[in-house]
């Protein structure tokens, strides 16, 4: 009997032990993940703070009404949002790519969606029913459809040009790491050197990932590959995933970063030499459609004046 009972203890004992154990481990992950969000909403709120984000005009505005709907219950959701709103896949993707995680929501996507379709919805109506009816209903569908499209778009217009930007100020960084790097400073601390020294939108990330390990809430080269998903820019991936071989193999970083200053600046001449190429195509439909008539107008005129004088 005796047995009996010290066995039922030491087992209940093991299993309260193990219950509290992994309830422990459980509070310490969820305090990480609220740690490393206010760090990434304190770094999205000094990013807008600062005007760092890249569109302006109206889909600046929309962002900026998304963000107005996302209250902070909503951004402190460590859960996946529910199923029902849709595409909210493509919108966490797109927030995620947008460098906003800390500062929309599926939620206040949704509220923002709500609002614009359904303003642009009347403001289509009314303006229609200027016209006839038939514009009225037509005006009420598109305005409806673009407002309940404008956050998506918005979003992926930011993305677009958050990827340029980063792409223009990739040599920058990669300059200044192979300057430590070659003076004798880790790698660590050339990312700090340039953090401090460069006030831009890539310089305010890598300021907060570096936060996010030096905390131990991520690895480095996990908080390296978080860097580099959150802007949509296979070049700088690359860029990460080399200077992440280099940390884990111990080859020469400043070599690597070199070769990769000179794939970045190509790759951008590239850029640079198509745009321009591009230019003639599109200064076509100014001279088409704004120009030529004037000149046509301009230059036969007088002739068809006289025509008509002499009939």
């Amino acid at each position: 009997m005796q047995t009996a009972l010290i066995i039922i203890g030491i087992t209940s004992a093991s299993l309260a032990g193990s219950a509290f154990g992994y309830w422990s481990l459980e509070q310490v992950e969820q305090r990480k993940l609220r740690t490393s969000y206010l760090l990434q909403a304190g770094a999205a709120a000094e990013r807008q703070a600062l005007g760092y984000l890249h569109v302006r005009g109206l889909a600046r505005t929309v962002i900026e009404v998304a963000m107005a709907s996302s209250d902070e219950q909503d951004r402190s959701k460590l859960v996946q949002a529910p199923l029902w709103y849709l595409r909210s896949n493509t919108l966490e993707r797109l927030m995620k790519k947008a460098g906003l995680g800390g500062e929309l929501s599926i939620e206040g996507c949704a509220r923002a969606r709500m609002k614009l379709a359904l303003s642009l919805a009347i403001a289509g109506l009314v303006c229609g029913m200027l016209a006839s009816e038939m514009l009225a209903l037509i005006g009420c569908l598109v305005g409806f459809i673009v407002g309940y499209r404008a956050p998506q778009m918005a979003l992926e217009q930011e993305v677009e040009e958050r990827a340029n930007a980063v792409e223009r100020e990739l040599s920058q960084l990669v300059e200044v790491l192979v300057l430590g790097l070659k003076s004798g400073l880790s790698f660590d601390r050339s990312l700090e050197l340039y953090c401090h020294y460069f006030s831009c939108g890539l310089s305010h990330a890598c300021k907060r990932f570096q936060a996010q390990w030096h905390h131990g809430f991520l690895t480095r080269a996990e908080g390296l590959r978080a860097l580099a998903e959150s802007y949509d820019s296979p070049l700088f991936e690359r860029v990460i995933e080399s200077i992440i071989r280099s940390l884990r193999f111990g080859t020469s970083m400043a070599e690597t970063l070199s070769n990769a200053g000179i794939e970045i600046r190509a790759t951008r001449k590239t850029k640079l030499e198509e745009k321009v190429a591009k230019a003639p195509v599109k200064m076509l439909i100014p001279i088409g459609t704004l120009i030529l008539p004037a000149m046509l107008i301009f230059i036969l005129g007088p002739i068809i004046l006289e025509l008509i004088e002499g009939f």
